[in-house]
């Protein structure tokens, strides 16, 4: 586990440490002093010496008196630090010599034994000093003083000062250490206090608790600010506590006046005698009253209330036609603020089996606009509900929709005519067999698994699947599956329904094509173009983002078409698309509005109009350098230009047809200046 760094270690680091650095710099500059004014001492008082003997020695250079430089030179022998002395002629050569007896009593003879022997060796030559001086007269040069002395004395009051300095650095170090100590209880103490009583606080969230002021500097602020923190969240929970109590007593007495309302309302629609029941505007069960589940066989609002009333009760007509819910005329009808009173309809049960009903329905208005829908229904009989449910049976078997029945296991049991004819299987190539024979796989295992969660719930589905048939061949299907269940409410079988609509697909797909593409080029038209310009503004005026129109007509196209033909001049149109969209960003739109007339739509530029006037020249750039590219017609090659008019747009004020006369106007401006 990593160490936790704290501020009194960190201080204590930096203090001790900045100590030691002073305390050993302040001991490297002593001892570098000592040695240094110590040997220039010593060699001082060398070349003085030596200096008072050249001077005595001139008489005996002069005269030649070897014995009288002899006796100068013993008078230095009381001198124990002297090593030896000689005096050389201006020629060289050596006239007198002496060489001392270390053994005296001097300072430096009484270094002797083990600590001479250690500092002569660790010194070396630095252990003697030489020094020389000239024996003049007059000028004229008559030789030469040389003095060698041992510096060992000199070396041990240096060594002396030394152990000196570092005793009394280590005990400097040392008060300094006790010192810092103190001053850290000090400093510190009272920030450990305001950290710990911090961390007391936020466990316990006594936000009313103050922490003591423990000192007058800017430690004492700190605590004067935390306390004035701890002020600002006691008041802060304190108002939240207040609205939240407020909140849930405003809840608390609207849920009870709703509630009695509910409970009011309920009891009416409970002693109704006739089944009723609400919808919203999506056909979303909102009500239901007693009798609407003792007729349909539900024990509990909660089976219905938030499903799709037209699926659970009248989902097909009385002779189990399928009756989609675009086509329902209790909610087309009173959506159109109109009232309905069916004499002969049926609904159908929980367990499946229809209730021949009347009822009337009613549009629900909320300040004029139509929210829902109300429906009353009454059992018309008991007889007439037998004979219509045997009949609807055996009609719907025998119609042309292609059907399956299955057990609860989704076995097949039974299939009709019109099912061979859509999927090429034979009865008994099927009976027997799971019904998820026919997938195609474009549908993935979620979604059947969702699909069966539904009907299972609901006790039916409707809707599109991709099937397979026998060949191979993949088709889309509209598929309906109802649930059957028992008195029990136990699903028995499964009753599936089947067209196929690959005619309608295709022509859906064949009409919309026609109807917002154009034909030659495959570009969006005129018409695509307004819708998608239209949520443009919109986009433009909710986001502050500017759009662009951009109107392209091409130069002398006419003259094309009139001298090589419509179908060179189709070719042209094409080739003009496919670089038009090429150049545009994903998510603009390129149209044909006829003709050699282009339309160009930029979304989502820039907020400034100055940026985006900028983006949309660069765009208009870019179009124009592919435009003006050569087009390769058949065996011809042909050069184009186009002129490009343009407009910025970001709100509905101008207008869609305003917005394409202006582009207009900007392109033939541009056509007329070239």
């Amino acid at each position: 586990m990593a160490h936790q760094k704290t501020i009194r270690g960190e201080i204590r680091y930096l203090a001790i440490t900045s100590v030691i650095v002073a305390l050993g710099i302040t001991f490297l500059m002593g001892a570098v002093y000592k040695v240094i004014t110590e040997r220039e001492e010593a060699q001082s008082e060398l070349k003085v010496l030596a200096q008072i003997t050249a001077i005595n020695s001139q008489p005996a250079l002069l005269f030649k008196d070897k014995a009288a430089a002899e006796e100068l030179l013993a008078a230095l022998s009381p001198n124990s630090d002297i090593v030896s002395a000689e005096i050389t002629t201006a020629d060289g050569e050596v006239f007198a010599r002496k060489i001392m007896d270390q053994g005296g009593d001097a300072k430096g003879g009484q270094l002797t034994g083990y600590v001479s022997q250690l500092l002569m060796h660790l010194l070396k030559e630095g252990a003697c000093e030489m020094v020389e001086h000239s024996v003049t007269l007059n000028g004229e040069l008559l030789g030469k003083v040389s003095i060698k002395s041992v510096m060992l004395a000199v070396w041990l009051e240096i060594i002396a000062a030394i152990i000196a300095s570092t005793v009394a650095t280590g005990l400097a170090i040392i008060l300094s250490m006790l010192l810092i100590r103190n001053m850290l209880d000090d400093i510190l103490k009272p920030i450990a206090y305001l950290s710990e009583s911090a961390a007391k606080l936020a466990k316990s969230k006594q936000y009313s608790q103050r922490v003591p002021r423990l000192a007058d500097d800017e430690l004492g602020v700190l605590t004067d600010q935390f306390n004035l923190m701890l002020s600002k969240v006691e008041k802060r929970d304190k108002d939240l506590l207040a609205q939240n109590n407020a909140l849930e007593d405003e809840v608390k007495n609207r849920t009870q006046v709703i509630t009695r309302a509910m409970e009011e309302m309920r009891s009416l629609l409970d002693s109704m005698a006739e089944g009723a029941y609400g919808v919203d505007a999506y056909g979303n069960c909102k009500f239901v009253n007693a009798a609407f589940l003792r007729i349909l066989g539900y024990t509990s609002a909660e089976e219905i209330l938030g499903k799709d009333i037209h699926t659970l009760i009248h989902h097909s007509h009385a002779e189990c036609v399928d009756d989609p819910a675009s086509e329902c005329k209790i909610m087309t009808t009173c959506l159109q603020n109109k009232p309905l009173h069916a004499t002969d309809e049926v609904f159908w049960r929980k367990d499946g089996s229809p209730v021949p009903v009347e009822y009337w329905s009613q549009p629900m208005l909320v300040d004029g606009v139509v929210q829902g829908v109300t429906t009353t229904f009454v059992d018309i009989t008991e007889r007439k509900q037998a004979e219509a449910e045997l009949k609807v049976a055996a009609t719907a078997f025998e119609a042309q929709e292609s059907m399956m029945v299955m057990d609860a296991k989704r076995t097949i049991l039974r299939v009709n005519k019109a099912f061979t004819e859509i999927t090429g299987y034979t009865a008994d190539e099927v009976i027997g067999k799971s019904g998820s024979m026919f997938r195609s796989g474009r549908e993935d295992d979620d979604y059947y698994l969702q699909m069966w969660s539904v009907i299972d719930r609901q006790g039916v589905w409707q809707g599109e699947v991709w099937n397979k048939r026998k060949n191979g061949s993949i088709y889309p299907g509209k598929i309906s599956i109802s649930a059957v269940k028992n008195q029990h409410g136990a699903i028995t079988h499964y009753v599936s329904t089947l067209t196929d609509i690959t005619k309608t697909k295709a022509a859906e797909q064949e009409i919309r094509n026609l109807a917002f593409f154009d034909p030659l080029t495959g570009l969006p038209n005129r018409r695509l173009l307004l819708d998608r310009l239209s949520q443009a503004l919109t986009f433009s005026t909710r986001s502050g983002r500017e759009g662009a129109l951009l109107f392209i007509d091409l130069d002398h196209f006419k003259t094309l078409n009139d001298t090589m033909g419509h179908a060179v001049g189709d070719l042209l149109l094409r080739q003009i698309a496919a670089r038009l969209s090429a150049s545009v960003r994903e998510g603009d739109t390129v149209a044909r509005l006829g003709g050699d007339e282009f339309v160009v739509m930029l979304e989502d530029l820039s907020e400034h109009a100055v940026e985006a006037a900028a983006q949309t020249e660069a765009i208009g750039e870019k179009i124009l350098q592919a435009l003006a590219l050569p087009y390769q017609l058949d065996a011809h090659e042909h050069h184009s230009t186009a002129s490009i008019g343009a407009t910025l747009f970001n709100d509905h004020a101008s207008g869609i047809d305003e917005l394409l006369k202006q582009a207009d106007i900007a392109m033939y401006q541009a056509k007329k200046a070239g």
